[in-house]
């Protein structure tokens, strides 16, 4: 990671790419098996989709805090600190994970009510709870992904998430359909899918296996690094968390437009917009911890060269999965409309598809944007701004209410270019802050 910040992000990314695929398409299987119980069923796991993405990424935003400040203990060879940096991580999450889940079922029911005006509430009920339950398996998940990254194991990151993406996998068809399950199996097996791979990581590291070590013995919360951590994890937490929150009253807006109908042609062609974002993901991921041991070598040459090379792969990855979607937009509709009950839906998914494609660009650079602040410890920036970008997607939603659902997804494509733009600029900032006379889009220093 100290000599080629390029080539270590390539070869990290690499894995990861596999890993994040197979765990976007766990939520994309989920849809596809539970096509098969009908539009009930898909709009179910739409509504409880945001509060169990709140949990899902408060776990990976602790993971990303985790792993900058593990990396930058790393890259300035304090190696026990970073020993005693994961400790606290895991401990810390564990805590935050019964409360949080704690919290979710309280609100539960009001907020999916919320959302669907009344329907589906207890479908919805059914595909959470499993979730709810064994909340700290998923959100330590993050954790310990995130660790094993900060040390430069992208191979086992990797591993662990492709393992709980085929686990879920091989269990959906089994729970949901053999045991009659419905959507409540294809919950329990993504939480059983997160239980087996979480155990496994753990193991690793208190068997000692790892490069880092975390110590329990006599454990205390140390203050100073309990910031280190949160300090970045919490504001990213919390940009992460923000899209789901807001995903509560934005999903009531579409509601009001089309109707729980209007919900299924809104969200399931974003499936595929989380599927290509997949390789952007990964990239921006593995930028983190090179980067950030970069920071800690005092390393500023590295430091332009890692964030340059995420940046450059980000606009050509995204330019190119934008036009395999609108090419392939009609094939691609009938993964979610192969049953008589959803066929009715299929050409208007596949013009949605397109319609979001448009975007692919924006909400790529947008989340590399993002990593790039969370490295340079400016998440808070990242965290106001993913808020103001949310407030227009509820405004611009709001005024589609007077039209139809075509204004909704467009809506969507406009918000998400709003956010980019003031992404951007909080990044054009940071880098003046941190790198003055240095420029993310040249290699001479500029004046």
């Amino acid at each position: 990671m100290g000599k080629d910040p390029a080539k270590a992000i390539s070869v990290m990314s690499v894995p990861l790419i596999f890993a994040f695929l197979l765990s976007s398409i766990q939520v994309y299987i989920d849809s596809f098996w539970c096509a098969g119980l009908g539009p009930d069923a898909n709009s179910a796991i739409t509504l409880a989709g945001p509060l169990y993405f709140i949990m899902i990424d408060v776990g990976t935003g602790l993971g990303v805090g985790a792993s900058t400040a593990i990396s930058r203990a790393l890259g300035a060879k304090q190696h026990e600190r970073a020993n005693s940096l994961a400790s606290q991580s895991i401990v810390l999450i564990a805590l935050v994970s019964v409360c949080l889940s704690l919290f979710i079922l309280l609100i539960s029911r009001t907020m999916i009510s919320f959302m669907s005006g009344g329907e589906n509430v207890d479908l919805s009920m059914d595909y959470l709870i499993p979730s709810l339950v064994f909340s700290p398996f998923l959100m330590l998940n993050g954790v310990i992904l995130g660790m094993l990254r900060s040390e430069g194991e992208a191979k086992k990151s990797s591993g662990l998430s492709i393992a709980a993406s085929l686990i879920n996998i091989v269990l959906d068809p089994v729970l949901i359909y053999v045991l009659d399950l419905g959507v409540f199996g294809a919950a329990l097996a993504t939480a059983i899918s997160f239980v087996i791979t979480t155990l496994v990581g753990l193991y690793w590291y208190a068997s000692g296996r790892m490069f880092i070590k975390p110590v329990f013995k006599g454990f205390r919360f140390i203050k100073e690094q309990i910031w280190d951590i949160c300090k970045v994890g919490i504001p990213h937490s919390l940009e992460l968390a923000l899209i789901p929150i807001m995903m509560i009253p934005e999903n009531a807006l579409v509601v009001i437009v089309g109707g729980t109908d209007g919900m299924i042609t809104y969200s399931l062609p974003f499936r595929y917009i989380t599927l290509a974002m997949v390789p952007v993901q990964a990239i921006a991921a593995s930028m983190i911890p090179v980067v950030s041991y970069s920071i800690g070598m005092k390393n500023d040459e590295n430091v332009m060269i890692g964030m340059r090379y995420a940046f450059k792969m980000a606009i050509i990855l995204s330019l190119v999965l934008t036009a395999v979607l609108i090419v392939f937009a009609e094939p691609f509709s009938y993964a979610f409309t192969y049953s008589d009950d959803m066929v009715q839906f299929r050409s208007e998914i596949a013009m949605v598809i397109r319609i979001y494609a448009l975007a692919l660009a924006s909400i790529c650079l947008t989340h590399v944007c993002s990593s790039v602040l969370q490295t340079l410890c400016f998440s808070q920036l990242a965290t106001v701004t993913m808020f103001i970008r949310e407030i227009f997607f509820i405004l611009f939603y709001y005024v589609s209410t007077f039209f139809d659902m075509t204004a909704i997804y467009w809506s969507l494509d406009a918000a998400e270019y709003l956010g980019l733009i003031m992404m951007a600029v909080c990044v054009i900032y940071a880098m003046r802050i941190k790198y003055p006379g240095r420029s993310l889009f040249s290699r001479k220093q500029s004046g």
